[in-house]
């Protein structure tokens, strides 16, 4: 998370004074949409793959940069941001959602008394630059995130939330006026931060309304602006059933270690679902379906296939309740090898 590519400054009264804190010209051409084809995912993971790879493949950050299952909720938005047609950054806004956002991880009891004072949360959980992109220089995040700020605003959020690096935390703070998360009995991560909607408004105009022009940056977040890029960033449609079994079941096999209640909650939101990748499975399961619509099963050693049933279940087919399912009506026609009964 954070801003990749972005150096932020050493001090807020620096941030103020300088072209370090300059809003974005507006000649620069960008374009930020929703996105909501294969290709726009496909290039929106590209970039958080990179910057997995920048970041090193372990350690906390790489973990935090790579797609959750948070990432595929229909009511998650996924931005990207185009610069002279390549995409150029990408950011995932997550409104609150049954099973917590990606923050509970490391800080459920703050985030339960926000939800037990009435706030309603959202959460962006990754916000990544292309490290080769120099078009716009600055204008870039700025301006994504001005995007992420008013849908967040417009949705009714009253609390935006992050985790950042602890490089990018002074600008978070300084410029952009985020508060460390935090409770009175339990201590959060240190770069995990809380914008309060409700008041930044009127921060922001003390902090930046008596500045002029690019400098202004109450103006550049709250005032009306018909180059406002967010209009091309409306919600209008996500992720399919389609896409969500391609990239969040096949690709990144986030299901694996999902819960019932999880998976449950996925199959409402996509009805029809399938919760395991058939890829995953042995080859000879690839002709259950068949053996069932013929109502028996195939030629093959019964022992053999009873083993490989019961080590399917207990690993992703017990994702899978069609496979559940299918596998227990078979298992029924197996004959206990020693008996000759049907179990």
């Amino acid at each position: 998370m954070g801003f990749e590519t972005f150096n932020p400054p050493a001090s807020p009264e620096v941030t103020r004074t300088s072209s370090r804190a300059a809003t974005p010209a507006a000649s620069d051409p960008f374009s930020i949409r929703l996105a909501s084809t294969g290709e726009e995912f496909e290039a929106a993971y590209a970039l958080l793959a990179k910057a997995v790879r920048r970041a090193g493949r372990s350690g906390s950050h790489a973990a935090r940069l790579k797609p959750t299952l948070h990432c595929g909720l229909p009511s998650t938005h996924t931005l990207l941001a185009w610069a002279e047609g390549q995409a150029a950054a990408a950011a995932v806004l997550v409104p609150d959602t049954p099973f917590g956002l990606p923050l509970d991880g490391v800080a459920a009891h703050c985030l339960r008394g926000l939800r037990d004072a009435g706030r309603r949360i959202a959460e962006v959980s990754h916000f990544v630059v292309h490290p080769e992109c120099r078009h716009g220089g600055r204008d870039l995040p700025m301006r994504l995130y001005r995007t992420v700020f008013r849908l967040c605003r417009e949705a009714g959020a009253n609390d935006l939330l992050i985790r950042v690096s602890r490089r990018h935390r002074p600008f978070y703070e300084g410029v952009l006026l985020f508060q460390p998360l935090d409770c009175e009995s339990h201590a959060c991560p240190k770069t995990a931060l809380r914008l309060d909607l409700e008041t930044v408004e009127d921060r922001y105009a003390r902090a930046y309304g008596r500045l002029d022009g690019p400098y202004n940056l109450h103006a550049f977040f709250t005032s009306g602006d018909e180059r406002d890029e967010t209009a091309g960033a409306r919600p209008s449609a996500g992720l399919t059933k389609g896409l969500f079994e391609e990239f969040f079941v096949r690709r990144f096999g986030l299901l694996k270690e999902a819960g019932p209640d999880v998976v449950t909650y996925l199959r409402a939101c996509y009805p029809g679902l399938r919760t395991a990748s058939p890829r995953s499975r042995s080859p000879l399961l690839e002709t259950l379906p068949a053996a069932a619509r013929a109502g028996g099963i195939p030629e093959a050693s019964l022992a053999v296939l009873a083993r490989t049933l019961a080590r399917e279940l207990r690993q992703d087919g017990a994702k899978d309740l069609d496979f559940i399912v299918l596998a227990t009506h078979l298992l029924r026609q197996i004959p206990d090898p020693e008996s000759g009964s049907i179990p």
